[in-house]
């Protein structure tokens, strides 16, 4: 059984402090457009949402999955532990999206999937090289004398959804929540801490992009726009 964890509950700080992921385009939802990608590859999914927020009942006729709601946490690793505890007892893969990457390509999800049902991986994640110069800074934002550009051949810049073995994903969140690790990282990083399986990279898309600021907005209203299309 193939579940998903749409993790819907960001306050948009980043965004003029307005919810994106409740932004409409073209009639629906930025949520619901996300929503909308993975119909015919799951068989649930739990849309986790902000405090007062409900996922309304009918959106659950538009999809072949099982929709359920439940209300998030003050942080990524809260709203994931909530929606880790509506999941079906039987889940077997679990993909953990996020509500404002509305335009992932089918491809990544197949692979995603494929990455924990068929190869035998506990955790599968899609990444690209990162595309600019990358160096690294002190804490004051500084560059040291000898600092060097980091070569960008092994680098990779990670995306979302990505994929878990669901016993594996449960027993993350489980061993960072009763050792105070309670950190708003990706849960791929627990997974590396406590050593709990292979994680996969595979292949990302620069179209698989966040909405994060309002520009990441307007190119999404434009894919979207009946006229256009990338």
């Amino acid at each position: 059984m193939v579940s998903c964890i749409m993790l819907a509950a960001g306050e948009g700080h980043r965004f003029g402090h307005k919810r994106k992921q409740f932004e409409i385009v073209n009639g629906k939802t930025v949520l619901q457009h996300a929503m909308e990608l993975y119909d015919g590859w799951i068989d649930e999914m739990i849309v986790v949402t902000p405090p007062a927020v409900v996922v309304p009942l009918h959106w659950s006729e538009q999809f072949s999955y099982v929709v359920s709601g439940c209300e998030g946490g003050p942080t990524r690793f809260h709203s994931i532990g909530c929606g880790l505890e509506k999941l079906h007892l039987q889940s077997d893969i679990t993909l953990i999206a996020d509500a404002v990457r509305a335009n992932t390509p089918p491809r990544i999800i197949g692979e995603l999937i494929r990455a924990i049902r068929d190869e035998g991986y506990q955790c599968a994640v899609p990444a690209i090289p990162p595309a600019n110069m990358v160096v690294v800074v002190d804490q004051y934002g500084q560059l040291g004398p000898c600092t060097l550009p980091t070569s960008k051949t092994n680098l990779r810049r990670l995306e979302s959804p990505m994929s878990y073995d669901t016993s594996v994903l449960r027993a993350a969140h489980y061993k960072a929540r009763i050792r105070g690790l309670e950190y708003g990282w990706g849960m791929i990083f627990y997974i590396q801490r406590f050593q709990l399986g292979q994680i996969k990279a595979i292949e990302g898309d620069p179209a698989n992009f966040k909405i994060t600021y309002p520009l990441d907005l307007c190119l999404f209203k434009e894919i979207k726009s009946p006229h256009q299309g990338i």
